[in-house]
């Protein structure tokens, strides 16, 4: 019989009978807390299991697009980007002007841009 559907005459202690009532609703919270937090942990994995498939399909997306780029415009690119190198650097290792190291990665970045469906920056 629950505590709640006891004639009020069968309760012996009413103290004990609150303390009781007390503990179970507290044990009912706890779990409530720790289905809710599970649930939450639950969400935020998936969700960054999400992110991280999202950034992986971005990544091959612009893998790709580099590859569709001319040899030289993706090297001048990745070597400013991913290098660090300078427009003259760049120029002296490709043996052309600056001039032409800033075209190809302006065009480059115009390229990676419209692969992702946006403007160039």
């Amino acid at each position: 019989m629950d505590l709640l559907e006891r004639p009020a005459a069968a309760i012996r202690s009413p103290v004990g009978y609150l303390l009781a009532a007390a503990r179970t609703l507290a044990a009912d919270a706890g779990r409530r807390g720790r289905r809710a937090e599970a649930l939450r942990a639950g969400l935020a994995s998936a969700s960054a299991t999400a992110r991280q498939a999202d950034g992986a399909l971005e990544a091959r997306a612009a893998l790709r697009a580099l590859d569709g780029l001319p040899r030289g415009e993706r090297e001048a690119l990745w070597l400013n980007r991913f290098d660090g190198l300078g427009h003259e650097e760049i120029a002296a290792r490709q043996e052309v002007c600056v001039r032409t190291v800033q075209r190809r990665i302006e065009r480059a970045l115009a390229h990676l841009a419209a692969a992702a469906g946006r403007e160039a920056p």
